[in-house]
């Protein structure tokens, strides 16, 4: 039975038991309430506290609360904008679910889609209307859509919606709406001054709900920072998914190459990655949201297309590449943990300038940041043991099969080669993170520094280089190990490094006959 179920129009109560709810969240609640029946609502809520749901009891009460919806196509119309077409089609998704016990029709209209086919079905007859801007415009430019059966109007991210690149598609919808008997509903995490604005101009009579007060916003996130060297951030974001080794993290970048060349990067060291961002395909960013939900990947790459409302489930880690451009963005990029109430852990690696900014941004958030060192190797390590003593494969079933080799092995082999090899086969498939080496102290650290010599290779910052891309590029040219090159410094074109001096002539004849950059013995210490 779902709690305050007697304000609900039976077939979405039915809908929320088939789904297993047990009680409305806080938001729904509030738009369900007595006062908030026939009104205006301007709905400030944190993301995943189960705002779609809570304007689709909204738009059910308008809908269904008189007669069924009109064959024609001549009924009630309720309108939702969404700012991205992933949005909106997790929007229609989740609608389709609450309204599945009602003869309700929905349609979902945004790109990626026939836009003729979108007004065939305008004109044969829609009750719930979602889509983006744009789209929508089009259909009303096409004649398709009529906005005075506009009976609701739904904002969703409304501070996004009113960005100057939706203002020219969302006015006319807005002044025409002004003409018919209609309610709007604007849903946000945050207040901006355009929604301030537009509440004043256009929402009558308006009830606020705010259930996104500066102190809960990121009530049950852990808000953690770590300022590293540019250079350094790379390693440390790899660093960080080993130590904590999330089922689902976020890792988010503030520009589109610098996504791209950050999931190339942690690709290469075997993590299972998928990237989210503007430049894609939409056909390529869904699928990539299939794989996240679905589990075949554990890290998404994105841009900001993915910090508002796109349904990544069970993400525990969020990484922020940098400082996010406003506190907005630190909200809604943060929120995509601890959604539906669950804890999560949100992590700033920004570069040492930039740790006041990031600290103004979080006190306007009504948080302070806990700034960290970087996960050094033996935190990794013991993560890693702690997390291989847990390992469900160490409870489960065995059946014959696995029995008689277990008894093989040990009749060959002893307790500890056995236990060797449990743990060299559980290593290799972890992701790698820089410089965590085999367990054995480092040959190279060993030596005293007057037994190192420099030699330099051609490569750097300016091709996007960071320590371990230097550091592989090295062991691949010259055939050693990794805990034979002792320190590295990344230049710009050029960097440095260190090996033994009784290693470098075998190391030049080999690296002048390898593929890749030139190395070559530098000068200096």
């Amino acid at each position: 039975m779902i709690a305050g179920e007697g304000r609900l129009h039976e077939a979405l109560s039915r809908a929320l038991a088939d789904r297993g709810f047990g009680e409305l969240t806080d938001v729904q609640d509030a738009v369900c309430a007595t006062e908030a029946r026939n009104r205006d609502l301007l709905v400030l809520a944190r993301t995943g506290s189960g705002k779609t749901i809570a304007f689709g009891l909204a738009l059910g009460e308008i809908l269904l609360g008189g007669d069924a919806p009109a064959a024609d196509g001549s009924g009630k119309l309720a309108v939702v904008l969404a700012p991205t077409r992933e949005l909106a089609a997790q929007v229609a998704e989740e609608l389709a679910g609450l309204y599945r016990h009602t003869a309700l029709r929905l349609l979902l209209c945004a790109g990626g889609q026939d836009p003729e086919a979108q007004g065939r079905a305008l004109q044969e007859g829609v009750d719930v209307l979602v889509g983006t801007p744009g789209r929508v415009r089009e259909q009303i430019r096409r004649g398709t859509l009529d906005p005075a059966r506009c009976a609701c109007l739904v904002l969703d991210e409304a501070d996004e919606l009113l960005a100057a690149e939706f203002e020219a598609d969302i006015e006319p919808l807005l002044a025409r709406n002004r003409e018919a008997a209609r309610r709007i509903l604007l849903f946000s995490a945050t207040i901006t001054p355009g929604i301030e604005a537009l509440a004043r101009t256009v929402l009558e009579d308006p009830l606020r709900i705010d259930l996104a007060g500066a102190g809960e916003r990121l009530s049950q996130i852990e808000l953690q920072g770590i300022a590293v060297a540019p250079v350094e951030r790379d390693q440390t974001i790899a660093r960080l998914l080993r130590l904590h080794h999330p089922a689902s993290a976020i890792v988010f970048c503030n520009r589109r190459q610098c996504a791209g060349r950050l999931a190339a990067k942690l690709q290469r060291r075997g993590f299972q990655v998928v990237t989210l961002s503007g430049g894609l395909r939409p056909a390529e960013r869904m699928a990539g949201m299939a794989r996240l939900n679905q589990g075949a990947a554990r890290v998404c790459v994105a841009t900001d297309v993915a910090a508002r409302g796109l349904d990544v489930r069970h993400i525990e880690l969020v990484i922020h590449a940098g400082l996010p451009d406003n506190e907005r963005l630190l909200l809604h990029r943060s929120g995509r943990a601890g959604r539906g109430g669950q804890s999560g852990r949100a992590v700033l690696v920004v570069a040492p300038a930039e740790r006041r900014r990031a600290e103004r941004f979080a006190r306007g958030l009504g948080r302070s940041v806990d700034w960290l060192v970087p996960p050094g190797v033996a935190a990794i390590r013991d993560a890693d043991l702690e997390r291989l003593g847990h390992d469900p494969v160490f409870s489960g079933e065995a059946g014959d099969y696995d029995r008689s080799v277990a008894e093989a092995l040990r009749t060959r082999f002893s307790d500890e080669a056995i236990s060797l090899a449990c743990a060299q086969l559980w290593r290799h498939v972890q992701p790698l993170a820089e410089d965590l080496g085999t367990g054995t102290a480092s040959p190279a650290r060993a030596l005293p520094r007057h037994a190192f010599a420099w030699l330099s290779i051609e490569t750097g910052a300016l091709t996007r280089a960071d320590m371990g891309d230097v550091l592989r590029l090295i062991c691949n040219a010259t055939g050693l190990a990794r805990d034979a090159v002792g320190r590295i410094h990344v230049g710009q074109g050029t960097s440095r490094f260190e090996l033994p001096r009784t290693e470098v002539e075998g190391v030049l004849a080999r690296a002048a006959d390898a593929p890749g950059p030139r190395i070559w013995q530098a000068g200096g210490g």
